[in-house]
């Protein structure tokens, strides 16, 4: 017999059962995403152990190749500090020390052409100041400010300009704050080129009482250095780190760290069909005179594929890129060119003025301040 209908009403219903609360199952795409992160951990390990220690942790790191300006000539400091482009003899002048600073000035820019061919960053500094002081770990010799210098071959030999970026060295500055001694970077960066002209002294006389508030024989030794006080890789592991979150959804970047389901979808793509003649003027896309195999680049390209292409020698890359970017451009998008040799970016950005697209190009130099630009 059913209870009345009052009779369920005035009835205290059972509780329910409390839901069993566990572990949340695993998934596919969280395995995936714990293998891309492994594989991300030793592209990172690989790039930030390229370099060794760094000479922003032991200024002897720099090793031989460095080029030593703390007896240069004042006029052609003050010249140097006013951002404006110094010649090496401005700055030795005297005839025996010349050619000692020539060669090192050769050999540096050497180094710094070296990384910038390989990485596309040329990380050559100039060292102002290195503090000295004796640590739990033993003696400790590092950089105190680093200014990002360029070095380039003048009409009356090696040219050297300094960038506006300046920096404190941030091992000294992760010292001095373990030992809860504040510190303020980018202030001191600030007061130091405050002035009419670039002045490091009130940061050396700054950092120097901090030093001594701890160490009994912290000293600040007013030296300049030119050298690559940080290897490349280092810094690009930086930037590796800074765009993982991005990097590891794009499926290109998990095909190469071996995801199996990228890579299966990018094999999947269909490449637009070649065509094999000469198109009317009006179907042509880019710029130029292109061939078959160039148009039908750009026709990949224009399909928002990916695709790798593989150039053999003797081959016009810069007009073939030139003119991918010139149709991108007049599609209405816009494209950033990484180019893996600064004479590749060059050919390209003066192939795209001589086509009339100069005020559409936006030229970043591989300089160590290029993130301000």
């Amino acid at each position: 017999m059913r209870p009345a209908l009052f009779a369920l009403a005035g009835r205290k219903r059972q509780a329910e059962p409390a839901a069993a609360i566990g572990p949340r199952p695993v998934t596919e795409g969280d395995l995936r995403a714990a293998e891309l992160g492994r594989v991300f951990d030793a592209w990172n390990e690989e790039l930030a152990g390229l370099g060794g220690v760094s000479a922003e942790v032991d200024i002897a790191a720099l090793g031989n190749t460095v080029l030593d300006l703390t007896q240069a000539h004042p006029s052609g400091i003050a010249q140097l500090y006013a951002g404006r482009t110094t010649a090496l003899r401005s700055l030795v002048r005297d005839k025996t020390a010349y050619p000692r600073a020539a060669g090192a000035a050769e050999a540096l820019k050497a180094k710094a052409d070296q990384h910038a061919a390989t990485y596309g960053l040329p990380p050559t500094h100039l060292g102002l100041g290195i503090a000295v002081w004796t640590g739990a770990a033993g003696p400790r010799r590092v950089p105190v400010m680093l200014r990002p210098i360029m070095l380039a071959e003048g009409a009356h030999g090696i040219e050297l300009e300094l960038e506006p970026e300046l920096t404190v060295n941030p091992e000294l500055v992760k010292v001095l704050s373990e030992l809860s001694i504040p510190v303020d970077p980018a202030a001191m960066a600030r007061d130091a080129m405050a002035g009419a002209s670039f002045n490091p002294t009130p940061v050396f006389d700054t950092i120097a009482a901090m030093g001594q508030a701890v160490f009994a024989d912290f000293r600040v030794r007013n030296k300049l250095i030119v050298g690559v006080f940080e290897h490349p890789g280092k810094v690009l592991a930086t930037d590796l780190e800074t765009a993982r979150p991005i990097l590891t959804t794009h499926p290109v970047v998990a095909a190469l760290a071996g995801d199996a389901d990228s890579r299966a979808r990018l094999a999947r793509q269909a490449l637009p069909p070649l065509i094999g003649y000469d198109r009317p003027p009006d179907h042509e896309r880019g710029v130029g005179d292109l061939d078959v195999a160039q148009m039908h680049i750009l026709d990949v390209a224009a399909a928002g594929l990916s695709a790798l292409v593989d150039a053999p020698a003797g081959a016009p890359v810069a007009a073939t890129v030139a003119a991918a970017i010139a149709d991108a451009v007049g599609s209405g998008r816009s494209v950033v060119y990484v180019s893996g040799a600064a004479g590749q970016r060059r050919a390209v950005a003066k192939l795209l003025r001589a086509f009339g697209l100069g005020e559409c190009l936006l030229d970043l130099e591989p300089t160590p301040d290029w993130r301000d630009k």
